[in-house]
């Protein structure tokens, strides 16, 4: 525990000033002009209530609600609330507090590790490496807050201004579907540019509809060699929360509705993210995100994690209140989008002689 503590305090800068109470040491400014980064608070909560578990039990889910934005100059508080410590599971709450109010709440659960003779998982996506196609890179600079507009797809962030996170766009192998997603990038990167050249205008790209979905990999560029596994998942944790309400905005703000719908409001409501695999952030892993309703100002987001031999090793989901002002006439705010049925690939298990069986289908044709 004492080797996790050092960690922690060096990367998340949390530190305990009494029994089941820890104070975050240091404020990211990369969140949005109304409040902390929420992936900060998130990790930074999970953090302080890993510390308070044996560290033979593993972080397996977490489910937080964002009730008030945090404060970049007041002190952030977490307390731990010790609910349960089984043979087999452990739990906790974390109450995030600034000036005595709740800013956010965290019940979080932890399992020591099974043997896993069973295993179900989607295909990764079909995309190529990330070093496959370069884009322009944005280099985010310390102690500023960016606009939604600057942080391309393709970044350099320093979390904490200390710890680089490399971030790339996914090309995806489906030649139409690239198509599609990489309009969304360049018109992204158009948008940032005319800030200085209200002469660029990409007409290309001004006449996609992009689906609400988006591929990226992301890794920390930092050597994490011979550091604590719970540290690994903290970044990923911190990786859940990055942007996600802009990176699925294709068919609303980019493209055909380029400047044709205003976002006046994007905040999280809740979030939660479920491991189930190691984790190592030093290794590329890609962030599979899409947004199945939006409906009610509320926008749902559900996503996966993988590495880059296939493994999905986390998923997470995110309710965020999005409210959109129509200024166009012509602007398109309603769509319906289609999804695949999936279909089975391959299994592993015991070979079954009754392939015909109707139950299962006919398993020889597989």
């Amino acid at each position: 525990m004492e080797k996790l503590e050092k960690e922690i305090a060096k990367y998340f800068y949390i530190k305990e000033v009494e029994r089941d109470t820890f104070q975050s040491m240091k404020v990211w400014f990369f969140g949005g002009k109304r409040g902390i980064y929420g992936g900060q608070v998130l990790s930074q909560a999970l953090a302080s209530a890993m510390l308070t578990v044996d560290c033979s039990y593993e972080i397996h889910s977490m489910h937080m609600y964002f009730l008030l934005a945090g404060k970049y100059d007041t002190p952030l508080y977490f307390h731990v609330k010790r609910l349960r410590d089984g043979r087999s599971f452990a739990s906790r709450s974390v109450l995030a507090k600034q000036d005595g109010n709740t800013i956010f709440s965290l019940t979080c659960s932890f399992q020591k590790p099974e043997s896993r003779p069973a295993n179900i998982q989607y295909k990764m996506p079909d995309v190529y490496p990330p070093e496959y196609k370069h884009y322009e890179i944005y280099d985010h600079k310390n102690s500023t807050i960016p606009g939604f507009e600057e942080v391309s797809t393709n970044s350099n962030l320093n979390i904490f201004d200390e710890t680089q996170l490399l971030v790339r766009s996914a090309t995806h192998k489906d030649s139409s579907l690239e198509k599609d997603l990489e309009a969304f990038i360049l018109d992204r990167a158009d948008a940032y540019k005319e800030k200085d050249d209200k002469n660029i205008t990409n007409s290309a790209n001004r006449n996609i509809i992009g689906p609400p979905y988006n591929l990226r990999w992301f890794r920390v560029n930092r050597d994490l060699k011979g550091c604590s596994p719970q540290l690994h998942t903290l970044f990923l944790a911190f990786i859940s929360d990055f942007w996600s309400p802009f990176v699925i905005t294709g068919p609303l703000l980019w493209g055909y509705n380029y400047k044709k719908n205003y976002p006046y409001m994007i905040a999280t409501i809740s979030h939660s993210v479920w491991f189930h695999g190691s984790v190592d952030v030093n290794k590329w892993i890609l962030f599979e995100a899409e947004s199945p309703a939006l409906s009610g100002n509320r926008q749902l987001i559900k996503g996966r994690f993988y590495t880059e031999n296939g493994n999905c090793i986390g998923s997470y989901t995110q309710e965020n209140l999005f409210r959109v002002k129509i200024i166009e006439n012509d602007a398109i705010s309603s769509f319906k989008f289609n999804l695949e049925y999936p279909k089975l690939l391959n299994f592993k298990g015991n070979t079954r002689t009754d392939t015909n069986d109707e139950k299962f289908g006919n398993l020889s044709k597989l």
